[in-house]
């Protein structure tokens, strides 16, 4: 039990220091929770990555302002829980707002931002 505590304790925080949150959620995508969810092998990061950016790449081509609002929220969706099993929490919000109005062209177009901002994230971390 003891072991089990200290374990949990060494985990990473929402809250860091002077009360601010924890800044890898800051980044499009967050290492910290990728790295729990995957036991911290960068083989397996760098995999689930590459397999993010393919799925978000299809999600948005299915993703299109002024289209029909139940093929966006349907896509929203898809790539709501893409993003949310990687932590691109940035790109999982904007995502969850096409899927609430699948005609709101501001939101697509948000998601259009956040997901070349996570894209080009995880272009930086598979070189």
């Amino acid at each position: 039990m003891a072991s089990a505590n200290a374990e949990i304790s060494e985990l990473p925080s929402e809250e860091g220091q002077g009360g601010g949150r924890c800044p890898s959620r800051a980044r499009p995508v967050d290492l910290v929770y990728l790295a729990a969810k995957t036991r911290a092998d960068r083989a397996t990061e760098a995999e689930v990555l590459q397999a993010f950016a393919s799925q978000v790449r299809q999600c948005l081509r299915s993703l299109v302002p002024g289209g029909d609002a139940a093929a966006n929220r349907t896509a929203a969706a898809r790539l709501r829980a893409a993003a949310l099993a990687v932590g691109a929490f940035a790109l999982s919000a904007t995502a969850e707002a096409v899927e609430r109005d699948g005609a709101d062209t501001d939101a697509i177009e948000s998601v259009y931002s956040r997901v070349i901002e996570a894209e080009n994230f995880v272009s930086g971390l598979c070189r």
